[in-house]
């Protein structure tokens, strides 16, 4: 995993937990929701390099 993902991946874990902890301590269903949004974005992180990671073509 190159360090760019990582940091990206990093990044999108701790705002997801930040924002899920606010929203469940708040009861705001709209924290919820970005923090719902930022774990979709890490699973694409996570297939977006798997799927580089499987290109035979790649240097």
């Amino acid at each position: 995993m190159t360090i760019s993902y990582k940091i990206a991946l990093v990044i999108f874990i701790l705002l997801a937990l930040i924002f899920l902890i606010l929203g469940l301590y708040t009861l705001d269903f709209v924290l919820l929701a970005v923090s719902i949004l930022f774990i979709i974005a890490i699973i694409l992180i996570i297939l977006e390099h798997k799927q580089i990671m499987r290109n035979p073509f790649r240097k």
